[in-house]
């Protein structure tokens, strides 16, 4: 299968969902790609509070900021597949890449 994308994400914690939604803010098309099977990353452990003053205005638990993240994310309807792997990124030219991967979907 071969799609086109102007943003492709690779990683699904933090740093992956904001840079996609942003991406999405932007009008571009967007996929994410993440190797483990849920979206999240590393807060997803934290049960600290400190998390979201910067971006939501609220002091919150790892998986509480987390769980904000991924419900904006799904919101704005971007595509994404978990379980996936980037096997090899190609240059095209100076800005376009492309990417084999494999996801559960097997492409």
């Amino acid at each position: 299968m071969q799609n086109d994308y102007d943003v492709i994400v690779i990683g699904g914690g933090p740093a992956g969902l904001a840079a996609a939604i942003k991406a999405k803010e932007y009008g571009l098309k967007v996929l994410l790609l993440e190797n483990r099977d849920v979206l999240g990353g590393i807060p997803l452990q934290c049960v600290h509070p400190g998390f979201g003053l910067h971006y939501f205005k609220e002091d919150l638990t790892g998986t509480e900021f987390i769980y904000r993240f991924i419900e904006k994310f799904k919101e704005l309807g971007i595509e994404y597949y978990t379980g996936s792997h980037v096997m090899k990124i190609i240059p095209v030219s100076d800005i376009e890449k492309r990417l084999e991967v494999i996801t559960p979907q097997g492409f």
